[in-house]
């Protein structure tokens, strides 16, 4: 990748852009706390031995943590996740400028090329960090290592460093992504032309400990035409790690330059002459390569104050942990035995404990009673089911809530009703996650179209048969390379969990009702084969495959059969030459037969 050097004086002033950047980097320090007490509310790891230790919980109590912000999570993700990956496809084209061009074997290399090992792990950590703290995003970068050289990278909530009021990513100057790497890992980050000096400085301010975390910042900054620069930088150093560069995705345009070459004169002298030459060179790209992701749709316009499950939750865990604790510690001590002799012999209002282990098949002078503190009422765990049961209601599990309601009035009619609102209020956060998806796709098609225009990736390859000299036309030879007509089209894309997880339910469900009616008509065959299409569209051409074998075998017995009747009524003597006229016929026929009968 050429690296174009940074000539805006703003941007090369590295003071002034330090300022700037600690400024905002110190502002986000509160999201960033708030990030690390998120994820402890949601693990609730408790160590009960150390608060008996440290006389928090008596000897006979524990503690029982009732993971509720981790618990509606996990509840939530199915539909996020049947949503990307239950598609045969990742996306949907449709061609704007031809409606005409087929559009099915760009969605399947389109998919094949994006769908690269774990590619999943990005999407589903960008998912759980928009539910646990309200946001969170991914960055689209250039991958030479990815089919498409293209990557979807998590950047985390905590890492995505903006200004507080920030409303839209693309509406600031300046955004930064924030990395911790070891001195190994700093030391290797040759690719982005680190200052080895810089580089020297921070690692030896990590001294000999080679896995301690170093923070580093790479910084996105718009000039004053919109162009987006990227630069690194630590904010403890006197300079940059890197100077910023203009963001290079791979995208080239063809431009005519004016290059001097020598040409010979009449009377000998050779002169530099301007001539026109064209060459590739890269975009200028005017926007940020990061997409973020919202938990949920409000009036609140600020990204830093959108808030997920941790803060939406955290009063509910806090209750049913303390409910479940006092139950189940109530329980505890309830099944302890006490006892006390029958005489009042208290001395001075005191209790006393007498040091006495009663022991079986012994005879005692004075009567014992036997008795333990009440068991917990319970209420206790109605009221803590009570508010899971609304909490579910409150998530979009409608459907949970009622089946779990401690009452007899529950109906079909109630449970049908409860079923569909649930589905209707997770299509409202799904919207959102189709909304992402769509963006992340539309930014990704034009990088990788250019890539594919210009042969830098493979993408609708054809092979063609070109003349190897223009004098010899009969002379060719094969040529592999991108179909240019089809990738230099323009396309919508969307993904494709709208089309191919919901549509696609709805679709099979009306087929399968129509299908008695089909299948006495000539539409069968066909019709079935769609069917197949929709169910399991891996093995469908698997599937035509042997229907098509069928019909040849089919063909075959027909044209067997007609040999055979006109030679059932041949006379005798006529056999011979009879089956002679069709030897040729059943030669085909036998080769056929044997193509037919090998196994698929």
């Amino acid at each position: 990748m050429s690296i174009t050097a940074a000539k805006s004086l703003e941007i090369q002033n590295y003071p002034q852009v330090k300022e700037a950047f600690v400024l905002m980097n110190s502002n986000f320090e509160r999201i960033r706390s708030t990030t690390v007490i998120n994820r402890r509310l949601r693990r609730m790891c408790v160590d009960v031995e150390a608060l008996r230790a440290c006389g928090v919980l008596r000897p006979d109590q524990t503690y029982i943590a009732r993971r509720v912000i981790d618990a509606n999570i996990k509840n939530e993700q199915p539909p996020f996740i049947a949503y990307l990956k239950q598609s045969r496809r990742l996306a949907v084209f449709k061609c704007l400028s031809d409606p005409l061009v087929s559009v099915e074997a760009l969605e399947t290399a389109f998919t094949e090329g994006m769908q690269y090992t774990g590619w999943e792990i990005d999407y589903f950590k960008t998912l759980d960090g928009a539910q646990l703290h309200g946001w969170d995003a991914v960055e689209i970068e250039y991958d030479a290592s990815k089919p498409l050289k293209v990557g979807i990278s998590h950047i985390g909530h905590e890492n995505l460093i903006i200004p507080v009021d920030c409303k839209q990513l693309g509406a600031n100057d300046m955004i930064a992504r924030r990395f911790e790497v070891t001195p190994t890992q700093l030391r290797t980050f040759a690719r982005y032309n680190f200052s080895q000096d810089m580089v020297t400085s921070l690692c030896s301010t990590a001294g000999s400990e080679r896995t301690k975390l170093i923070p580093i910042y790479k910084v996105f900054i718009k000039d004053e035409s919109g162009v987006v620069w990227v630069g690194w930088l630590n904010d403890t150093l006197d300079g940059w790690l890197s100077m910023p560069v203009k963001l290079d995705l791979g995208r080239r345009q063809k431009v005519t330059i004016s290059v001097d070459v020598p040409h010979q004169m009449r009377d000998g002298t050779v002169v530099m002459m301007p001539q026109p030459q064209e060459e590739w060179q890269p975009i200028d790209e005017t926007e940020f390569p990061v997409k973020l992701l919202s938990y949920s749709l409000t009036e609140q316009q600020q990204i830093t104050e959108q808030i997920g499950r941790a803060q939406l939750d955290d009063a509910d865990q806090e209750a049913q942990t303390s409910l479940w604790t006092s139950a189940t510690n109530g329980a505890l001590r309830a099944s302890n035995v006490y006892c006390s002799p029958e005489q009042d012999e208290s001395q001075g209002g005191k209790l006393a404990v007498v040091d006495i282990e009663l022991v079986p098949d012994r005879m005692y002078n004075k009567k014992v009673n036997y008795w333990s503190p009440p068991w917990p009422d319970g209420f206790v765990l109605q009221l803590s089911q009570a508010m899971s049961v609304a909490k579910q209601a409150e998530t979009g599990s409608v459907d949970f809530a009622v089946n779990n309601r401690q009452d007899s009035r529950k109906t079909a009619t109630e449970i049908g009703a409860a079923e569909k609102q649930a589905s209707l209020l997770q299509g409202v956060q799904v919207m959102l996650w189709a909304s992402w998806l769509r963006d992340i796709f539309t930014f990704v098609w034009p990088v990788v179209q250019n890539l594919a225009l210009r042969d830098e990736i493979s993408l609708l390859p054809v092979t063609q048969q070109v003349p190897v000299n223009p004098e010899f036309p009969e002379m060719t030879e094969s040529v592999t390379e991108n179909n240019k007509e089809v990738l230099g089209q323009t396309f919508d894309i969307k993904p494709a969990g709208d089309i191919d997880v919901v549509q696609r339910a709805e679709k099979l469900t009306r087929m399968q009702t129509i299908w008695p009616i089909i299948a006495s008509t000539p539409l069968a065959m066909p019709f079935l084969m769609d069917i197949l299409k929709e169910m399991f569209p891996q093995d469908v051409a698997r599937y035509a495959q042997l229907m098509e074998q069928g019909d040849q075998k089919n063909q075959l017995l027909q044209g067997m059969l007609g040999i055979l009747k006109e030679l059932s009524v041949t006379p005798v003597a006529q056999i011979g030459p009879n089956l002679a006229s069709h030897k040729q016929q059943l030669q085909q026929m036998a080769v056929q037969i044997e193509q037919v009968l090998k196994p698929v």
